[in-house]
């Protein structure tokens, strides 16, 4: 039987890991691959899900919650920008978008970059054989994956998946108290305010 490869893996297929260690011990890191683009070809981007047991169909996993990997506040959720365009050029390209901010006006991204060190042992990888896994519905899609995504190394995977399932997806981070929801959006506000202000000054100097 020809061994497989993380490479080889198909959009919407799904690999487990066992959680060896801590309060989870015993289940399951579900990753799905995602190469919904020619960037998602050149890496490996997944996203997460936490289960219980090992899954055995695509709708044992689609039923299980994807694990949130950052928080956006809705009032970022025009950034990045693109070259040398304003902010109210970026908004009115983007003003057509379709955002899913939750209670707390945050945003969600579940996708992530693996990385790889030499040594990493990738004999705890189980191939599900499980293809075609639904895409989570809520997600903060946004010019590049690269921008939010977050990079997670191999060997820290169930350590830091666990982690952002805890403060996103359990709500424990301070952002979720109502200190943090209100400086999450000051800061949010600020970051805009210096884009609008950077832009006043370069059209300034380009009519002086």
């Amino acid at each position: 039987m020809m061994k497989r490869r993380l490479k080889d893996l198909k959009n919407g297929e799904a690999i487990a890991i066992k959680i060896k260690k801590g309060i989870h011990k015993n289940k399951y890191v579900i990753l799905i691959c995602c190469k919904e683009s020619p960037e998602e070809e050149r890496d490996f981007y997944f996203r997460a899900k936490l289960s219980k047991k090992l899954p055995t169909t695509t709708e044992e996993i689609n039923k299980l919650p994807y694990i949130k990997v950052r928080a956006i506040h809705y009032i970022e959720r025009y950034l990045p920008r693109m070259g040398r365009e304003t902010y109210e050029e970026l908004v009115e390209r983007k003003k057509h978008y379709v955002y899913y901010p939750d209670e707390y006006n945050y945003l969600y991204v579940y996708y992530f970059t693996l990385l790889f060190e030499k040594g990493d042992n990738l004999d705890d990888i189980i191939y599900l054989d499980i293809y075609n896994v639904e895409r989570p519905t809520d997600e903060y899609v946004n010019d590049s994956k690269s921008y939010y995504g977050e990079i997670i190394l191999f060997n820290r995977l169930e350590e830091d998946l666990i982690e952002y399932y805890e403060n996103y997806n359990l709500k424990k981070a301070h952002r979720y108290t109502k200190e943090g929801q209100q400086r999450c959006e000051q800061n949010a506000k600020a970051i805009i305010e210096v884009l609008k202000k950077y832009d006043q000054i370069k059209m300034k100097n380009n009519h002086s």
